[in-house]
């Protein structure tokens, strides 16, 4: 059976949508593992270990999961990276009876995805609670655009410049006092410069009798 772009193209788009077919993996025969994936009615009987072959071939491209421990003391804790960018903790959990699961997991990150996007669980081992935490990302991960990733790396380096600056002793463009204002009109204007704070002032008081700041 002859394979052209199209299936090729068709099967890509298949596995971006399908998370769970990062678990294929290629047996002895060729044949797929997960049986209940559904791909007897999208992928012709000769074409099944292609697909396999370019779903690990795409998985294997992403990104993958590392943690690093946490220098927390007082609990075993790991943090869990997405290249650089931190999706979520797996650690003991505190407080918690002897007969009560014993391990704790979280994943999702904030800025970037909103709190009721964010999933955690409990587990009576680290090694169930690191599979329910990949099995979480990878239901999760699909969701998630690119803005997001972005938003969270945004907010990272303006935390960093913030710790650095204040390590100089530098103080914040806000904390800098500065005569500057601007009007209801738009443009910035000097306060303390008579003429041009004088066409402005008309402009801020007949605003502030409209909304009733001023009396």
């Amino acid at each position: 059976m002859s394979v052209d772009a199209a299936f090729v193209s068709q099967t890509i788009d298949r596995i971006k949508c399908d998370q769970s077919m990062r678990r294929l993996r290629l047996t002895s025969r060729g044949d797929y593992l997960d049986q209940s994936l559904g791909l007897a009615p999208f992928v012709p009987a000769g074409l099944q270990t292609l697909a396999v072959i370019l779903a690990n071939s795409y998985y294997s491209g992403m990104t993958a999961l590392t943690r690093r421990r946490s220098d927390n003391t007082h609990q075993k804790t790991w943090h869990i990276y997405f290249g650089d960018l931190r999706v979520g903790t797996i650690g003991t959990r505190a407080g918690v009876l002897t007969a009560a699961d014993q391990w704790g997991w979280s994943c999702g990150f904030y800025p970037g995805l909103e709190p009721g996007q964010h999933c955690s669980g409990t587990a009576e081992t680290f090694e169930a609670a690191r599979e329910a935490f990949e099995t979480a990302w990878s239901e999760l991960l699909p969701d998630i655009p690119n803005s997001a990733f972005a938003e969270w790396r945004r907010d990272r380096d303006w935390r960093a410049d913030l710790i650095a600056r204040r390590g100089r002793g530098e103080k914040l463009d806000s904390e800098i006092p500065s005569t500057l204002m601007r009007c209801v009109c738009r443009p910035k204007f000097d306060s303390c410069n008579p003429a041009e704070s004088y066409p402005h002032r008309a402009h801020i008081t007949a605003a502030q009798a409209a909304n009733g700041t001023r009396r």
